[in-house]
């Protein structure tokens, strides 16, 4: 069971809708607080979402700002429940920047690396939800991003995938900023989320976890990019359930 804490709360921002706290130590004790009620029910806590994008972070994304927090939550967590597992944010794949909306998460976990952000991590955070190619293409999208973070961390933490997705398109458009997803099917949808564990398999002590992107995070506006990803929609399951339960099946009895 693995919690992600996507935003801090709302007594320890500064007037914001949503976004990182004005005192990281505050983030820290709600996060030792929250670690404590549900001891013994929980595995793993990600501290905070993709704070590389401004409309997750806040304004002047700060690779500092979250090692300060991440230090913070992770002596709250580990205070609370040793045992439970603290990965740092998923970083959206931007590979880009842009002046208050985004960073690149390559820089972004380069200068967490540098700032000694690896030691208060068990695990380093990524997702992977803008690919348009199987994982098993060498060199492809996936390895890129992944073995990436591996030569950036030295290898030192394995790399824990919290959110493993691929869009499709659902009929009425693509929401501004997906149409790279135009050409991805339901089906191609379905097979590179199951090759995607025979990768895993195929690299051992890479991938710590693997959290597909998502069950149901389903919505009737065009614009909400979340639906693009949902396997379950109003009118039933989409193809990938059935070979992800396969995919899965085929996993655990390796290890049996």
């Amino acid at each position: 069971m693995l919690l992600s804490v996507t935003t801090s709360p709302a007594w320890s921002r500064s007037g914001q809708e949503s976004g990182h706290p004005w005192n990281p130590a505050s983030f820290g004790q709600f996060c030792m607080r929250m670690v404590e009620r549900y001891r013994g029910r929980i595995h793993a806590v990600e501290v905070f979402n993709e704070p590389n994008l401004e409309r997750e972070w806040g304004p002047f994304m700060n690779p500092a700002e979250y090692a300060g927090m991440l230090e913070w939550s992770y002596y709250g967590i580990k205070q609370a429940s040793p045992d439970v597992m603290v990965i740092s944010a998923g970083l959206a794949p931007t590979q880009w920047s842009a002046w208050d909306v985004a960073l690149p998460d390559d820089r972004f976990l380069s200068e967490l690396v540098l700032l000694g952000g690896l030691q208060w991590a068990d695990c380093v955070g990524a997702h992977f939800n803008h690919g348009t190619q199987s994982p098993l293409v060498e060199g492809g999208q996936f390895e890129q991003l992944v073995l990436g973070y591996r030569e950036i961390t030295g290898e030192k933490k394995p790399i824990c995938l919290t959110e493993f997705g691929y869009a499709v398109p659902r009929g009425n458009g693509l929401p501004q900023g997906f149409e790279w997803a135009v050409e991805n099917t339901a089906e191609e949808q379905a097979q590179w989320l199951a090759e995607g564990w025979q990768w895993a398999e195929a690299h051992p002590g890479v991938l710590r976890l693997v959290i597909v992107w998502n069950l149901n995070y389903w919505s009737d506006d065009p614009q909400d990019s979340n639906a693009l990803y949902a396997i379950w929609t109003p009118r039933g399951m989409m193809p990938a359930y059935e070979t992800l339960r396969e995919a899965n099946t085929w996993v655990v009895s390796l290890d049996r």
